[in-house]
């Protein structure tokens, strides 16, 4: 049996010496965020500007879950409400499509400034991983988390 360590809240890595590779896993899908839980492996070896992006890379994911799993509560709390205003199964069509309409509209601003988040973020620790791999290892990025609701 191989020792695993956690490093920089990655799903751990190979004692070092070892000559197997560790893999990343995949979880199954968050009951509520519906958002597969990614746990990632890393060498204990690594760069120091590579661990920090697999940091910002871990954060991004989590901020990413956060935001899914309050839109999610939010949706499902408003469509019990109105599930709990008719008898099961009897809800007008016109009153699900007025519904499902409100909600786009009333969530649209934070999927925008999610979305406008989520891109930067992306493309920002995608130019790092290329700044890295050519060898120039200033990390200039601030702490991500915001997405334009206010809340880290």
């Amino acid at each position: 049996m191989l020792r695993r360590s956690v490093c920089l809240g990655c799903a751990g890595h190979l004692a070092q010496g070892s000559s197997r590779r560790a893999f990343s896993t995949v979880g199954r899908p968050d009951p509520v965020s519906n958002i597969r839980i990614v746990r990632y492996d890393c060498d204990p070896r690594q760069p120091l500007s590579k661990s920090r992006l697999e940091a910002r890379r871990l954060q991004a994911t989590k901020e990413w879950h956060r935001y899914w799993t309050r839109h999610n509560t939010t949706y499902e709390s408003a469509l019990q409400e109105l599930k709990d205003k008719y008898e099961p199964g009897s809800i007008p069509s016109d009153e699900l499509s007025d519904f499902y309409k409100r909600q786009l509209e009333q969530s649209l601003p934070a999927h925008k400034a999610f979305n406008r988040w989520w891109l930067r973020e992306n493309f920002s620790m995608l130019f790092e991983s290329v700044r890295i791999r050519l060898g120039l290892t200033r990390l200039s990025r601030q702490e991500p988390g915001f997405f334009g609701d206010g809340e880290r």
